[in-house]
């Protein structure tokens, strides 16, 4: 029987170790980024309960940024670069649209 990630850790044993080990897991099945901040988000709820009831010192789910920024994969695709209009473009869309659309 194969248990979940961090199925076996008990909550006030928990690290960022964990954590780190859970984001790679994720990143492994293919997960969408989003899936994965939803996933990492609740596991940071829970575990902020846990510090809020003694069971840990600190939240290692919190702040993932720097864990996240390691395991992006460099190969992804980039963002698109928006191309804004001129100046000029604005100038000559809205006189043409005044002419061809007045009213």
């Amino acid at each position: 029987m194969m248990w979940p990630i961090l199925g076996a850790t008990p909550v006030e044993r928990m690290a960022r170790s964990d954590v780190k080990q859970l984001l790679l897991a994720l990143r492994g099945k293919g997960l969408r980024p989003r899936t994965v901040t939803g996933i990492l988000r609740t596991l940071s709820t829970v575990l902020s309960e846990a510090v809020e009831d003694g069971k840990l010192s600190a939240n290692p789910a919190l702040r993932p940024g720097r864990l996240r920024r390691q395991l992006r994969d460099r190969n992804a695709p980039k963002r698109y670069v928006i191309d804004r209009y001129t100046r000029d473009e604005v100038a000559t869309l809205l006189e043409t649209a005044k002419t061809h659309y007045p009213g």
